[in-house]
């Protein structure tokens, strides 16, 4: 059966990580626009060639809404925030990111952006539409109904209306400008050296709990949420974290931890400055291939 495809009036190429967060991880004696960036495959194990912000982390009309909406996109809920990210980062490498919270709100609004802009998210939602009953009424009779459960997969464009309502969610929490995420501490690390750097990932908003029970951790609030913002500075927050403010320069152990972080479910890709020499750390977090 040949694969369903969603038809993309649009037809462009909608990047699921921004570009120019992306940048961020460039090595700064690289091109710092086009890189290359270091590219490390979850599955295989192995890096592979270079590549630039441009190549990666794209798919066709991922946030195109179906032909009804063919007009509307995600593009509004996006653009305030990829316009800045370049300028905010720059301040905060020239300020050494000493006073970084004057930045705190752009940077937990964007990392909610990011946390959304995922397939991750996507069929998160998808899920939980499936798991609401669906009634259909089949007849009316006075006060009565008569009704019938049905499976929303199965009725007529079901994948379009499924992909408009997670675009719909998706532009919704960005919108909400993060504001369960203003309620919690965060602390800004900065990596020791571009020889010790931080990385990302192709869903870059990653969580880790107190449980291996991800589902757990997250219902009683015992978790945090680690977004690296460039190979040389992350956030860390969560609902009962009670780190210090910073900057607080990480040790090589806190660097790798945070790396172990970025393996989360959702991630297939890595994205470095550099080929790290030792990834055993991979191994630690995924088990052995």
């Amino acid at each position: 059966m040949a694969e369903k495809q969603y038809f993309d009036p649009k037809g462009r190429e909608d990047h699921l990580t921004p570009r120019g967060y992306l940048r961020g991880f460039i090595h700064p004696d690289r091109n710092e626009k086009d890189g290359p960036l270091e590219v490390f495959d979850l599955e295989t194990r192995v890096w592979g060639d270079p590549r630039t912000p441009d190549e990666l982390c794209k798919e066709t009309g991922f946030y195109d809404y179906s032909v009804d909406k063919a007009e509307v996109t995600a593009d509004d809920a996006f653009r305030e925030l990829e316009d800045g990210i370049h300028d905010v980062r720059r301040k905060l490498r020239d300020a050494g990111f000493v006073g970084w919270t004057k930045h705190r709100d752009f940077l937990l609004r964007f990392g909610k952006m990011l946390a959304v802009r995922s397939k991750l998210f996507r069929e998160h939602v998808i899920a939980n539409q499936v798991q609401q009953p669906a009634l259909r009424v089949l007849d009316v009779n006075g006060m009565n109904l008569r009704v019938e459960t049905f499976d929303l997969r199965n009725e007529p464009g079901a994948e379009s209306l499924q992909k408009n309502l997670s675009i719909t969610k998706m532009r919704q929490e960005i919108e909400k400008r993060a504001e369960e995420w203003d309620q919690w501490n965060w602390s800004l690390g900065v990596a020791p050296s571009v020889e010790c750097p931080l990385v990302t990932a192709d869903h870059p908003a990653a969580m880790t709990g107190a449980y291996a029970d991800r589902e757990r951790a997250y219902w009683e609030g015992r978790f945090v949420i680690v977004i690296p913002f460039g190979w040389d500075f992350v956030i860390v927050g969560g609902p009962t974290f009670k780190g210090p403010e910073g900057p607080l320069e990480l040790s090589a152990e806190q660097v790798e931890e945070t790396r172990r972080v970025m393996c989360a479910p959702g991630a297939s890709l890595l994205f470095a400055p550099l080929k790290l020499p030792d990834m055993t750390w991979v191994d630690k977090e995924l088990g052995p291939r």
